[in-house]
């Protein structure tokens, strides 16, 4: 059952999710196990956009790109400019959009990477240490006098003394006065909705095909001669969840399917001829592993 339409889901009592709640949602929309890791890898290859939500008063300073454009409607240098004066207070909105550029001084998206990393258990880069943490807010400036001038200014705020604590898994900005305020990652559900349709349309456009819209994430894999049989078996079970994606291997592996010999190894593994020509066989768990990858 979608959530997403669904009147009485946490999509429509809630303005954003933490990443947990998110990840589970992601799983129940898109057939598939998404961990938290998950999360955090499409938002560093800018499919999914997080947003931060601080528990109180932050410090920092107010700033804006700055695109200048000539006459003719060419599109010049774009700029990130700073205001001078600090502001402590709440913003507008819980939530805050990261930026996805690369902002000098800026340290949220090398926190992301160390967290992502040391999430799938890889080696990490230190964390940076205090930095700015670059947010888009809903607020946008505009004049006549930019428009004269073919400028145009985009509003970002800069949250100051930001750090991450790997034993509480918050971040933390420490103010102007002292004072230190925790503060996580989530994601707006409108946000989270977005993404959703992004993966979902290819698949309506194609009839629900998974083999030919395969996840934005699916990173070319090296292919052998399991692959075609597990294409189809997928194809079949029109998901890619793993009890589903077995029973239709199976039954091929019954009726003959290359290169499966229809036989059976201990706990159901099948097996088949490998590409060395030799018997083995496919478990459970190894077809589970083979299907991750492909996510």
């Amino acid at each position: 059952m979608s959530i997403i339409n669904d009147k009485d889901s946490l999509f429509e009592l809630k303005s954003w999710l933490t990443l947990k709640e998110a990840a589970k949602a992601l799983s129940g929309e898109l057939d598939y196990k998404i961990k938290k890791s998950d999360v955090f890898r499409y938002a560093l290859d800018q499919k999914l956009k997080l947003s931060v939500n601080f528990a109180g008063a932050v410090s920092g300073k107010f700033g804006y790109y700055q695109t200048e454009w000539t006459a003719d409607g060419v599109m010049g240098i774009t700029r990130f400019l700073l205001n001078q004066e600090t502001y402590s207070g709440c913003l507008n909105s819980e939530a805050f959009e990261l930026d996805s550029n690369s902002i000098p001084g800026s340290v949220g998206r090398q926190i992301i990477d160390h967290i992502e990393k040391r999430l799938r258990r890889l080696a990490a880069y230190p964390l940076p240490a205090e930095g700015g943490l670059i947010v888009n807010i809903p607020l946008m400036k505009h004049s006549e006098i930019a428009d004269r001038f073919y400028q145009c200014y985009g509003t970002v705020f800069q949250i100051e003394n930001v750090s991450y604590n790997e034993e509480t898994e918050m971040l933390q900005s420490r103010t102007a006065n002292g004072r230190t305020i925790d503060g996580s990652f989530v994601i707006t559900t409108q946000e989270l909705k977005r993404f959703i349709e992004s993966v979902k349309d290819p698949l309506k456009k194609h009839g629900g095909n998974l083999m030919q819209n395969a996840p934005v994430t699916r990173k070319m894999q090296r292919r052998n001669n399991l692959d075609p049989a597990i294409d189809k078996a997928i194809e079949k079970a029109g998901n890619m969840k793993l009890a589903d994606v077995y029973l239709e291997l199976k039954e091929l592996a019954l009726d003959g399917e290359k290169p499966f010999t229809g036989t059976f190894s201990e706990k159901g593994a099948l097996d088949y001829t490998n590409d060395d020509g030799e018997i083995t066989a496919l478990t459970k768990d190894a077809l589970g592993k083979r299907l991750n990858k492909r996510l």
